[in-house]
């Protein structure tokens, strides 16, 4: 999708090292997000995922508008695309399915195609992770956001489902990956793709779209600092505007539903603002997401990452605070909702790893500056790095093996 993303990969000088780390990083990701992908994919017991199966087929049919806009639109057509896509190697498809996960029910299958889907839009995250943590600090940085991402138990729950919630998270980390370009120079192509990926992050979860703020920020830092205008934010509004209406079309073909309907894009708003469901209403939606971003790294990665984002450089530290200003407001959204859910977080969970793994990277950088022995740096630096990421390997092992066995409603419904 540009230089942004796709520069850690490019083999050219110093490059070729970060950009097998990349590599090696991706398969990891990849193999921690297939692992268990078809836990209980035949009791289909997540009434979400139904959803986006049926506008899915529902596209293949030919109705390729939906009167509906609950959720914005673009999971549906790239599920379409995957099940058209599998319909020209169904027999390819089926063995690879009963073969990998055991699963041989055609619907059982199609589920499962759907959720590779969310997968692999997750495992692709982190490339971006890894861009921006090299540019806060490093390729040390790069490893251990990517690391932290991959391994968040909290990100690869939501990534075994087909819903809406990690594709967002995808898109709003390719957006910051060209901001942070955009910090350190402007470019009209930034400037393009930046808007682009902002308009896709909405086209996934409307929320998400809250990523564009990070433009308008770098944008008015330059304006301050050069005292003049520049058309790049109305240039990264337009491409932002067309990558969300191409992706959500039927805003043209039903505007009035889209923007007055009862289930229009601001059902959401109503539900949450106003409305709440029992179960979803604790008394303290910040300290529930924060215990949960605890949940999701781990106590040690938090309380090391936080005290290292301190140490950062002038450079990176600039770089950090201009970043700040989407996962802020964004917390803050969901936090001054009327009720809390858990996939809620995922769109902030990789710029917050990125922002951890800065803070580690700096605080082992500081670490070793003060040790007087190689032997001692490369032990203090591996105990540092497992005390930081050891816990979230840990759940997410325990969650994978979780995922890879029958649960108990799965074992009922086979005695029924």
């Amino acid at each position: 999708m540009g230089d942004a993303i796709l520069e850690p990969l490019k083999p050219k000088g110093p490059r070729l090292r970060s950009g097998r780390l990349v590599l090696v990083l991706l398969v990891l990701a990849f193999a921690v997000r297939l692992v268990g992908l078809g836990h209980e994919v035949e009791g289909r017991y997540y009434p979400d995922e139904g959803t986006y199966y049926h506008h899915a087929t529902t596209i293949l049919d030919g109705e390729l508008f939906s009167s509906t806009f609950v959720y914005p639109h673009l999971l549906y057509y790239l599920d379409a695309l995957a099940l058209w896509l599998a319909s020209l190697f169904p027999r390819a498809v089926a063995a690879l399915a009963a073969g990998l996960y055991g699963v041989e029910e055609p619907l059982a299958v199609s589920w499962l195609l759907l959720r590779g889907v969310v997968a692999a839009l997750s495992a692709l995250t982190t490339v971006p992770a890894f861009s921006l943590g090299r540019r806060l600090g490093g390729t040390a940085a790069g490893v251990l956001a990517a690391l932290l991402a991959i391994f968040s138990p909290v990100f690869n729950e939501g990534s075994h489902l087909n819903t809406c919630d990690v594709p967002s998270a995808f898109f709003a980390t390719v957006c910051l990956a060209f901001v942070a370009r955009l910090i350190d120079e402007e470019r009209w192509q930034d400037y393009v793709w930046a808007g682009v990926a902002a308009g896709l992050a909405a086209g996934s979860k409307y929320p998400a779209g809250m990523v564009a703020v990070a433009i308008v920020a770098v944008w008015l830092r330059w304006r301050v600092a050069r005292r003049n205008f520049s058309l790049g934010i109305l240039v990264a509004g337009l491409a932002a505007l067309a990558a969300f209406v191409a992706t959500t079309p039927s805003l043209l073909a039903f505007p009035d539903l889209a923007l007055f309907g009862g289930r229009g894009i601001f059902f959401g708003a109503r539900q949450y603002g106003e409305g709440g469901w029992i179960g979803v209403m604790p008394q303290s939606n910040s300290l529930y997401y924060g215990q949960l971003l605890a949940e999701s790294f781990g106590w040690p990665a938090v309380l090391l990452g936080l005290g290292g984002l301190f140490l950062l450089k002038p450079p990176e530290r600039t770089r950090f605070l201009w970043l700040l200003p989407f996962p802020v407001l964004y917390l803050a959204l969901i936090g001054s909702m009327n009720m809390v859910v858990r996939r809620n977080l995922y769109p902030a969970i990789p710029i917050l790893a990125v922002f951890l793994g800065a803070g580690i990277a700096a605080a082992l950088a500081w670490l070793r500056s003060r040790l007087p022995r190689p032997v001692l740096e490369a032990a203090a630096t591996a105990a540092l790095v497992v005390l930081a990421v050891g816990t979230a390997v840990a759940r997410t092992a325990e969650q994978g093996i979780s995922l890879s066995r029958p649960s108990t409603r799965d074992e009922a419904r086979e005695w029924i």
